[in-house]
């Protein structure tokens, strides 16, 4: 199964947005001691249909947050480093002129 397809699927069960268009932001690595292997996180950004949010079972409740609150709350350094990159990236809406190599597409 493509990443991209789980990454939409998980956004829909976890929330219920549907991806309208979905781009790869960057790839995290990270050491895992116990398996002595180099694991990588893919974040991915979307666009969605609508701000409109039903949770999944596992969750009860959301926040929408500025991006500089959203950062606050983030565990790993790397991670609102990303969310950094996304809003840079998609401030037009769109990745520009690195839209062909960002961009998603199944």
């Amino acid at each position: 199964m493509a990443l991209t397809h789980a990454a939409r699927r998980e956004l829909l069960e976890e929330t219920g947005l549907t991806t309208e268009r979905l781009y790869s932001i960057t790839v995290n690595p990270f050491y895992l001691l116990k398996t002595d292997t180099v694991q990588v996180a893919i974040v991915f950004a979307a666009i969605v249909d609508s701000a409109r949010v039903t949770l999944g079972p596992e969750h009860d409740k959301y926040e929408w947050l500025p991006v500089a609150a959203a950062q606050k709350r983030l565990t790993w350094p790397r991670d609102a480093e990303s969310l950094r990159h996304a809003r840079q990236l998609l401030r037009a809406g769109n990745a520009g002129v690195v839209e062909d190599v960002l961009r998603a597409e199944n």
